[in-house]
């Protein structure tokens, strides 16, 4: 099921309703990044066992930061067939289910069982992390691995001037994103996997750094 955040979250946990699941199979509950509507990178994955005809919540041992839409799905039995649901409505296997077949995602009409999934996300908090930061903290950019673009989110202590690039593995400026004062608190920019010169980069090992006045930071992309 697809979900568009309001801000920057925090996924915490889902509540899951199961049908006829048959028991005490065991399951596992998924959160990726959204990929033209379908599942991209998998962000996390937990096992439970799923309650016939009940909700449950199922918790995420560490919370996963969304910024951009995000997926949940579940895997159910047998073992390596996973399906998204895709319908926030009726119990319909048609329109509900999405399932990884030969790594293409194909509609799955022999789908056994209804699942109906919610995601719990945390807004407050990650709000108040970023706001109330005491010092100047760049994140992890989302998605990652990047299939077309992809978002870099970083937080400022202080209204400050900031550069941010694009660099490949041989340390060449690739582009750069940012280089201009922006305010204090949580900042966004999105890269398209362009380069200066509006080409499309190859897939590789790519590095992006924040530098301020005062600081710089470093972290690694995947392009694909």
């Amino acid at each position: 099921m697809r979900f568009t955040p309001a801000s920057v979250c925090q996924v915490t946990s889902a509540k899951i309703y199961s049908y006829n699941t048959g028991g005490t199979q065991t399951c596992s509950l998924y959160v990726w990044d959204n990929q033209s509507g379908l599942p991209g990178t998998e962000r996390a994955k937990v096992a439970y066992n799923p309650i016939v005809n009940g909700w449950q919540t199922i918790s995420f041992p560490t919370p996963v930061v969304c910024s951009t839409d995000f997926l949940l799905g579940i895997e159910v039995p047998p073992t390596g067939t996973v399906y998204a649901v895709t319908d926030s409505g009726l119990n319909n296997p048609d329109r509900m289910f999405w399932k990884l077949t030969g790594g293409a995602w194909l509609s799955a009409s022999d789908a056994a069982g209804d699942f109906r999934i919610r995601a719990i996300v945390n807004y407050e908090a990650i709000e108040e992390t970023y706001a109330d930061a005491k010092k100047t903290t760049l994140m992890q950019n989302t998605p990652n691995p990047v299939f077309k673009e992809t978002t870099i989110s970083y937080t400022l202590s202080e209204k400050t001037k900031v550069n941010i690039r694009i660099y490949d593995i041989a340390g060449k400026t690739v582009r750069t994103l940012v280089d201009d004062t922006k305010p204090v608190g949580v900042n966004k920019i999105m890269w398209d996997k362009r380069n200066q010169n509006g080409e499309t980069v190859p897939s590789g090992i790519y590095f992006y750094i924040l530098s301020t006045e005062k600081q710089s930071f470093r972290k690694t992309l995947i392009v694909l």
